[in-house]
């Protein structure tokens, strides 16, 4: 059984990549290219899992197109180093312009779906993390003097 910190830990990382942090999300900030090429990419497969965890399948079933996008059907390296060079060699072997255009084109379409919060994650991770007893440590915290 996970502790309550661990749980709130999982939470966490969930919902930062999933664009529920302070500063906003990495797709939200940057689209799904930033997602892969920064560190958020590692918690490919956590926020994955989250998105299957809290019901969100039109935001997975985009999430994993993103990925296939760019990285075929073995998805992302969890390791950043491997992403950004497979990313980054990619880009070098795609020498027809009308490839890259039409990859650059759904990126941007896939980054626009997912933005438009189809299946509501703010109020979904809130649902969550209020189902799983995540918020009342932080509430009875706040009302400490």
């Amino acid at each position: 059984m996970f502790e309550r910190s661990g749980l709130v830990s999982i939470f966490n990382r969930r919902a930062a990549i999933l664009g529920r942090e302070p500063s906003g999300g990495r797709v939200y900030n940057g689209g799904f290219d930033q997602f892969f090429w920064n560190s958020s990419g590692d918690y490919y497969a956590l926020a994955v899992a989250g998105l299957e965890e809290v019901g969100a399948s039109s935001s997975l079933v985009i999430v994993k197109k993103a990925a296939e996008t760019v990285f075929g059907t073995s998805g992302p390296p969890a390791d950043q180093a491997r992403r950004c060079a497979f990313m980054g060699s990619k880009v070098r072997r795609l020498s027809e312009v009308s490839t890259q255009f039409r990859q650059a084109s759904r990126l941007e379409r896939l980054d626009k779906e997912f933005c438009e919060d189809p299946d509501g994650l703010g109020k979904r991770l809130d649902a969550y993390a209020e189902d799983k007893g995540l918020v009342a440590p932080f509430l009875k915290d706040s009302h400490a003097t």
